[in-house]
């Protein structure tokens, strides 16, 4: 992982069978990238000064709709913080941007190592317990083995549809929570991409909410 300072340019590409999305373009004293992680769905269109943690670096290629074939080199995000925000739009005219959804999966980086078989008779050891682990975000604690986190949060819907007040379905019940009460929310970018990009629209066109990216959080109007 290397950390770079530099220009993160965010474009929202509005023609897409699966919603609207973004792509950005970080530019560095080492290079410039394509960058379209799940988590820039949330930004407006704009300019970013902006502190990333890049987890890999490839060659990726689609062809547009004339046929060009176009090859890019894109960073892939392990963490990002943004210092300063200037989100006004840029120019008006669309680009041609495959949807990250319609693209194949990226190989994996390593292949997988067959797992050895016990001799006969002999007893498995104990899976070690899980520990906590280091982020650039602080410590993440391992999950607790408790029935209720034995289903993702973001998966459960907590109204439906029809309900009196506003459809939150495609929120957990704690963002739900938030959303009632008015309050900040910091959405899972790591979450299913369509329902993160669901959750994003609902916040700014249905629940009056707007997004601060220098906290990386969606504030009520």
């Amino acid at each position: 992982m290397i950390r770079l300072d530099g220009v993160l340019r965010v474009k929202k590409i509005l023609q897409s069978r699966n919603g609207p999305f973004a792509v950005g373009t970080l530019s560095t004293a080492i290079g410039t990238f394509k960058v379209k992680d799940q988590l820039l769905d949330a930004f407006d269109e704009g300019e970013y000064q902006v502190t990333a943690w890049i987890a890999e670096v490839f060659l990726g290629q689609y062809t547009t709709g004339t046929g060009t074939s176009i090859t890019e080199i894109r960073a892939r995000l392990q963490d990002l913080q943004v210092r300063s925000e200037a989100a006004s739009p840029q120019d008006s005219e669309e680009v041609a941007e495959p949807d990250p959804l319609d693209e194949p999966p990226p190989a994996p980086r390593r292949p997988a190592i067959p797992a050895r078989m016990p001799p006969a008779g002999a007893t498995p050891s104990p899976a070690p317990a899980p520990t906590a682990r280091p982020t650039t975000r602080g410590w993440i604690q391992p999950p607790t083995a408790s029935p209720a986190a034995a289903a993702p949060a973001s998966a459960a819907p907590v109204e439906p549809p029809g309900a009196e007040g506003p459809d939150l379905s495609a929120f957990s019940e704690d963002l739900a929570v938030l959303i009632r009460e008015r309050k900040p929310v910091k959405l899972d970018p790591t979450i299913d991409r369509v329902n993160y990009r669901e959750q994003t629209r609902q916040l700014r066109q249905n629940l009056g909410y707007t997004f601060r990216a220098t906290e990386q959080t969606f504030y009520p109007a």
